[in-house]
């Protein structure tokens, strides 16, 4: 137990780090529109806080990401970030309108929330950078899963404290959400960020200039990206329209969805204990293929067996989906791109397979269903089509370009 958290890994302390960084989000996260419907604000203004910050985020965050690439201080940057990221949730809470909802604090509340959502975006991609950088060095990348198993578990613990905590007071989860994010901070110091800058200060040529624009010429990284952002708005209607979809169904109830919420998470945790072995054996692109089959099989069985049992029992291929994609993913960018762009390269990465196909999902999903009568089933529909189209990019790359092992390259210098 000592050499857990005194290792060259320091993993009980990154696990411990995961754990509050989950905690904060997700009761920040999941009970915000909850927050503002308690505010009094309609379905439109709780529907454009989905939508118009994240879109304004997407703008900030790679300048942010940029930022923390450039300067040598980053445990420094990630204190920043995430004290910033503390006072967007107070600032949530102390400019929430007095007198009822009116539209200028709508609109004060959404530049609040774009701030919190730019700030704790690029934490979480230069947090995974330095990560990936650190456990490179320790030869040990097969962790990473693994650790990831305590956000899985801090986002599972979070809902069920956090609706108790909300079910006496609506404001409540405010709070709790700052105090887990000023915890993570007084984790920073037990975490090895030290010897990675050194690491990289002892590496670095100053008469070499790494560019940004180097990203562009990774196509590989482009080509993958594109079908994990296939597979990701595939199953963006699990996250958009599941629950509406759900209680449509004859027999469903609450206490129903709750189960299949339930599965859906604890389904996560023995995947990530064994995304080291499975990538190590199969490589990223073979990894892939995992959640583009898995994505056909869960909306195939749901569009010929429409049932709350059915739709419940395919909660159990959730741990293959979005957890293998990410993770494989997040592994390819830290093992093939220089670590001078780490945290800009896992921050467009994480917009581009997490953030945007979740807006363009939810987006398509409901003019679908606008549209069509029967417009639930056409969007299942094509989340089947998504993954059969998924699933043949991967097979052409594969035909092109065989899999392998990444190996780290070293500074594309331009």
């Amino acid at each position: 137990m000592k050499r857990f958290f005194t290792g060259p890994v320091r993993e009980g302390w990154y696990h411990l780090h995961f754990l509050l960084t989950a905690l904060s989000s997700c009761a920040y996260g999941s009970f915000l529109n909850v927050y503002l419907s308690y505010l009094g604000y309609g379905p439109l203004v709780v529907g454009l806080f989905s939508t118009i910050p994240s879109l304004l985020a997407l703008l900030l965050q790679p300048l942010l990401a940029v930022w923390t690439d450039c300067t040598r201080r980053k445990m420094s940057a990630m204190a920043c970030l995430t004290a910033l990221s503390a006072g967007m949730m107070a600032l949530m809470m102390i400019l929430r309108p007095q007198h009822g909802p009116d539209e200028f604090s709508a609109g004060v509340l959404m530049a609040v929330h774009t701030g919190y959502l730019a700030f704790s975006g690029a934490a979480n991609a230069l947090n995974t950078a330095v990560l990936m950088r650190h456990l490179s060095a320790q030869d040990a990348s097969d962790r990473y899963g693994r650790i990831r198993v305590s956000w899985t578990a801090g986002f599972a613990i979070g809902g069920v404290w956090v609706g108790r905590i909300s079910q006496a007071d609506p404001v409540g989860f405010i709070p709790f959400a700052m105090v887990a994010a000023l915890l993570s901070l007084a984790v920073l110091p037990f975490l090895p960020w030290r010897q990675v800058e050194q690491i990289r200060e002892a590496e670095a040529n100053p008469k070499d200039r790494v560019s940004f624009r180097s990203i562009l010429r990774y196509r590989e990284l482009w080509c993958l990206i594109g079908i994990v952002f296939i597979i990701a708005l595939a199953n963006s209607f699990t996250y958009t329209f599941l629950p509406t979809f759900f209680m449509t169904l004859p027999g469903a109830n609450h206490e129903t969805f709750g189960w299949c919420v339930s599965l859906r998470t604890v389904t996560e945790v023995p995947v990530l204990l064994c995304m080291g072995r499975i990538m190590a054996r199969l490589g990223v692109k073979k990894t892939l293929l995992i959640p583009a089959v898995t994505t056909i099989i869960r909306w195939l069985l749901v569009a010929l067996f429409p049932t709350p049992d059915m739709v419940m029992a395919t909660q159990l291929l959730h741990g293959f989906g979005y957890v293998v994609y990410s993770v494989a993913i997040t592994r390819y960018v830290a093992d093939t791109l220089p670590d001078e762009i780490g945290s800009t390269a896992q921050n467009l990465v994480a917009l581009l397979t997490v953030t945007l196909p979740t807006l363009a999902g939810g987006l398509l999903g409901g003019l679908v269903i606008e549209t069509w009568g029967f417009g639930y089933m056409a969007c299942i529909g094509g989340m089947v089509a998504l993954g059969v189209l998924a699933l043949a990019g991967l097979s052409v790359l594969l035909i092109r370009m065989p899999d392998g092992s990444c190996e780290k390259k070293k500074g594309m210098i331009g």
